[in-house]
């Protein structure tokens, strides 16, 4: 079946596939690169449903677009090195810890590009680096991984400020020109809208880089950048409106047994007595008519009686 792809213009190369874990969830993944390249591909798609291509004279079924994005491949890096097994605090090859926890079966090629794409400046990120005789030595180190992310977590944020991101009214984000909602918006422009935009750009931010890393990294760099957990407001939310709705029953069932009590049956007696006797109001048309002089008029309702 024919698909649509776009991809990265830079080189002629073709792609190559690689199978590795993904950074999140851990299942296998498939992630291509060039050979002319030290980077790593990951294939996005934006799902089209209802959609359908035309293609110079083809119709292509299957709607959906498929993207090749470069990412940081130090994002697959983390849970390779993090999950080491035998003696975690000391120092190990790249290959050997590969090995170790290799599921996939790679290849000597395969190993290869990784130690080809996983250089010591690379690595200094996330891990402690000793190079001997051309072979490098790690040790996973959490407290470098976690000021990695933060600068990750930085980038991702002024990214999104600089390139037309703008935050609106409806918890959204607008880009540009472009209006991702039905309903009209516009960006905040007083102190506690900037504040609100400095939040939503903090959300965005996390949302992002979630897609990563494990969630214990994720609750990390909402403690440090002071994001509050969504699914905890929505629980504190939700508290809040049923109190909310225990208060105003309570109150109607107030309000019930004060209307039920004789004084008020009373008082509502009374008050439809008033009602049945009061005159109604009329207007200065109806007065004149009363006035008038009604010798030799017939009312109109003589005219439609049964013969």
């Amino acid at each position: 079946m024919s698909k649509i792809f776009i991809l990265p213009n830079s080189s002629t190369n073709e792609f190559n596939r690689i199978r590795l874990k993904h950074p999140k969830n851990r299942l296998d993944c498939d992630y291509f690169y060039r050979d002319d390249e030290k980077k790593i591909y990951e294939l996005n798609m934006r799902k089209n449903s209802f959609h359908s291509w035309f293609w110079n004279d083809r119709l292509i079924q299957d709607g959906n677009v498929y993207i090749l994005t470069p990412m940081d491949p130090l994002f697959l890096m983390i849970p390779i090195i993090e999950s080491k097994k035998k003696q975690p605090n000391n120092y190990c090859s790249l290959i050997d810890i590969i090995a170790e926890n290799n599921d996939n079966n790679f290849d000597s090629f395969t190993i290869d590009l990784l130690n080809k794409i996983f250089n010591e400046k690379l690595l200094k990120c996330i891990a402690d680096v000793k190079a001997f005789e051309s072979e490098l030595f790690i040790r996973f180190n959490r407290e470098k991984t976690l000021k990695w992310l933060c600068l990750k977590f930085e980038q991702i944020k002024k990214s999104l400020s600089g390139n037309g991101f703008h935050p609106n009214h409806n918890g959204g984000f607008t880009i540009n020109n472009y209006q991702a909602t039905s309903t009209p918006s516009t960006t905040t422009s007083t102190n506690n809208g900037g504040d609100q935009d400095y939040s939503q750009y903090n959300l965005m931010a996390l949302q992002i880089i979630s897609d990563y890393i494990a969630d214990d990294y994720v609750k990390e760099l909402r403690t440090i950048f002071g994001i509050p957990d969504i699914d905890d407001d929505n629980i504190h939310n939700q508290q809040q409106g049923k109190e909310e709705i225990i208060k105003d029953n309570h109150h109607k069932r107030k309000l019930d047994s004060l209307s039920s009590s004789p004084a008020k049956k009373f008082q509502e007696k009374k008050h439809q007595v008033n009602d049945k006797n009061k005159k109604p109001k009329l207007t200065s048309t109806q007065k004149k008519l009363i006035k008038m002089d009604k010798t030799g008029i017939k009312d109109i309702s003589c005219y439609f009686k049964k013969r």
